[in-house]
């Protein structure tokens, strides 16, 4: 029996996840991660997915820094290319607090925080 592997990206030049240089893949290696058989990230060097794997670290810290960095200020792109994160999952977070925020000052009447005369 003859397997074939499809290599679709053998020979074009992709851009690195983490640095943003540009790179020819080639059909012998790649430095990748992937979800379940979709093809999430590329990478231009071991270093760079190491660099990826480090800024990611665990569930909890990732969606901790995510939500601070929503604090802050930062939109959702400059959130993901610094975490490494997604941008949806960035706009679920700053949906999610947007709703988290609306519920609070219905149950309070506005008044939390606010200003007195």
């Amino acid at each position: 029996m003859v397997i074939r592997t499809r290599v679709a990206f053998a020979g074009r030049e992709r851009k690195c996840s983490v640095c943003g240089k540009e790179f020819i893949m080639h059909e012998g290696w790649i430095y990748k991660k992937c979800r379940g058989h979709e093809l999430e990230r590329l990478f231009c060097s071991w270093g760079c997915m190491r660099e990826f794997e480090k800024r990611r670290g665990n569930a909890a810290e990732r969606r901790e820094k995510i939500i601070q960095a929503i604090k802050d200020g930062l939109n959702d792109t400059e959130i993901g290319n610094l975490l490494c994160e997604e941008r949806q999952r960035v706009h679920y977070w700053r949906t999610k607090l947007e709703k988290e925020n609306e519920e609070h000052e219905r149950e309070t009447g506005g008044q939390d925080g606010g200003e007195t005369d």
